[in-house]
Order: C-alpha cells, then structure tokens, then sequence
C-alpha cells in the first residue's frame, strides 16, 4: 500500500497540511460569513417577533383594562337604571295606594253615612211602631186611648 510507504510519508503530510490549510483558509471564511449572516438574521428575526410579541402584549392589557372599564360603567350604568325603575315603581304603587286609600275612605264616609241614615230611619219606624203598639195595648189593658204624640214621648222616655 503506497500512503504506508515511509519514502513517501513525509512528503503525504506535506501536502495534505498544505490542502488542508487552503481549504482551511480559502473556504472556511466565506462558509463562516453565511453561517455569522444566517445566526445575525434569525437573532434579528427573534428578537423583532419578541418585540412584536411583548407589544401585543401590552395591547391585549391595554385593551383588558378597557373592558374592565366599559364592563364596570355598563354595570354602574345598569344599577342607577334599575335603582331609577325601583323608585318609579315605588313612587307609582305610593300614589296608587293612597289614590285607593283616599277612595276607600271616601267610599267608606258613604257607607258609615248610609248606615247612619237607615240607622235612623229604622230608629224612627221602630219608635212610630212602638209607640203605635204602646196606644194599642194601653187601650186594651187599661181601656184608655192615648194621641200618638204622648206614645211617642213614652216610648222615647222608656228608651232613654
């Protein structure tokens, strides 16, 4: 096998140093240059995308807290309404009651009045009778005819 001939080691080593070294030197320096341009690009293109990340961030927070914001008005907003409508209903159910209060009242005054007068009326029917029985039966029992005005006033007199 000639690369074991030791005649011809010395000069093998030679010249593979000597190919290596201009590949080395030759090569290597633009290879690195694409592979330092493609790291500088994707560092690049990482940190625009952390940026852009971290500023979607803060307009998703920021638009959080407007929500919050609009969510707290539209609930403040919703109880003063509800609070307006409870005090409506309650000023309308007020005034109906007392609108109800005031006609029974009067309702009542009529009846009481009505009551009153039949209460009277029959008073004075029950005294016309008892006064017509009272001459009845004093005719009778003691033979005696009264007039109506002394019945009434006997009959009046025994009422108290």
């Amino acid at each position: 096998m000639p690369q074991f001939e030791l005649a011809t080691f010395v000069s093998q080593w030679f010249w593979l140093i000597v190919t290596f070294g201009a590949l080395f030197f030759f090569i290597l320096p633009p290879f690195l240059s694409k592979l330092n341009g493609v790291r500088d690009e994707r560092e690049d293109r990482l940190s625009g995308d952390l940026k852009r990340a971290q500023e979607m961030r803060d307009d998703a927070e920021r638009l959080l807290a407007e929500y919050d914001e609009k969510i707290a008005s539209a609930r403040a907003s919703a109880q003063s309404a509800s609070k307006e409508m409870q005090d409506a209903v309650a000023a309308k159910s007020n005034a109906a009651q007392a609108e109800l209060g005031d006609k029974l009242a009067a309702q009542l005054a009529a009846a009481e009045s009505r009551i009153s007068d039949a209460q009277a009326k029959a008073l004075g029917e029950l005294e016309g009778a008892a006064s017509e029985i009272a001459q009845s039966v004093v005719k009778k029992l003691a033979g005696v005819e009264i007039d109506a005005a002394a019945a009434t006033k006997a009959v009046q007199a025994a009422r108290g």
